[in-house]
C-alpha cells in the first residue's frame, strides 16, 4: 500500500477500487482472529505478549512448533553474535548437537523432525543412549550434548512454546 493510499486516522486503506476493498477486509479479517486470540488466551488464564501471539496467528503456537525449528530459530540468533557473544567453535558444537538430534529423531521415529510437545525424559534418555551407541560418545560428551539441548529447550519455554521443561528431574552423571 502506498503511503499516500493509507489513512492514518481509521487504519484503513483510502478509496473505493476493489483493491482497497480486498486490502480492507483482509486487515479486517486480522484484527477478528487477533482478538481471537488474545481472548483465547486470556480464558486459558495463560501468559501472552505480542510475540506469542505472533506465533498463535502463524500457527506455531504449542504443540505446533518441533524442534529442529525451535533450534534453527536459536541458531540463526547465535551466528549473529559470534565474535561478540560466542566463538565460532561454539556455534560449532551447537551445529553438531542439532545435527545429532536430526540424526537420532530419524533413526527413532522415522521422521524428519518432532513437535516439542512430544519431548519428555523418555527422549532425552533413548538419546543419550543413541549417542554412546552409534557416535560411542563419552559420558563428558553426552553430557555436553545435553546441556546444549537443554539450553534449546529452556528457551523454547521462555518463548511460550512449551508450558513447562519436558526433562523433568533429568540428568546425566559425569565420571
Amino acid at each position: 500500500i502506498k503511503l499516500h493510499e493509507w489513512d492514518k486516522r481509521s487504519m484503513r486503506v483510502k478509496g473505493n477500487h476493489d483493491s482497497a476493498y480486498i486490502a480492507n477486509k483482509q486487515l479486517e479479517t486480522l484484527r477478528v482472529k487477533i482478538i481471537q486470540i488474545v481472548n483465547k488466551l486470556t480464558i486459558s488464564g495463560k501468559p501472552f505478549n505480542l510475540e506469542t501471539i505472533r506465533n498463535h496467528l502463524e500457527g506455531r503456537e504449542e504443540g505446533k512448533i518441533t524442534l529442529l525449528q525451535t533450534i534453527d530459530e536459536q541458531l540463526k540468533e547465535m551466528k549473529k553474535l559470534v565474535g561478540k557473544d560466542y566463538q565460532p567453535a561454539t556455534l560449532i558444537k551447537y551445529e553438531n548437537t542439532r545435527l545429532r538430534i536430526k540424526q537420532f529423531i530419524k533413526a527413532k521415529f522415522k521422521r524428519s523432525d518432532i513437535f516439542l510437545y512430544e519431548l519428555d525424559e523418555m527422549f532425552m534418555s533413548d538419546w543419550i543412549v543413541f549417542l554412546k551407541d552409534k557416535f560411542n560418545n563419552s559420558d563428558t560428551t553426552c553430557y555436553k550434548h545435553f546441556q546444549r539441548l537443554r539450553r534449546f529447550v529452556r528457551k523454547a519455554v521462555k518463548m511460550g512454546y512449551l508450558e513447562k521443561y519436558p526433562f523433568g528431574d533429568f540428568n546425566i552423571r559425569l565420571p
